[in-house]
């Protein structure tokens, strides 16, 4: 079962070499998906972590739920030829 942490939750102790922040949550090192929702309630971002890196899907959603764009990461890096973005009536608008 994987963890899904609402980004308040965590420590932020330091950036990694890019300034993306390492995530420290209860002293060990984090896997799984952190999160932020939007002040509604709906959910605004995820990103999979493992071992407190970015490693997995990235996904940032619309006010109504759909998603917005999305891109895959190792070791805090977007994996080229992953991103993608669509318009809010769910029509992919740019993808490299």
């Amino acid at each position: 079962m994987s963890l899904r942490i609402k980004l308040s939750e965590f420590d932020i102790t330091q950036l990694d070499v890019g300034g993306i922040p390492i995530l420290e949550y209860q002293k060990v090192l984090f896997t799984g998906i952190v999160f932020e929702n939007e002040d509604n309630g709906t959910l605004s971002w995820e990103k999979e972590y493992k071992d407190d890196f970015q490693e997995g899907w990235c996904r940032s959603f619309y006010p109504s739920g759909k998603k917005k764009q999305e891109y895959k990461t190792h070791n805090n890096i977007e994996i080229v030829g992953t991103f993608k973005k669509w318009d809010e009536d769910g029509n992919l608008i740019l993808s490299y």
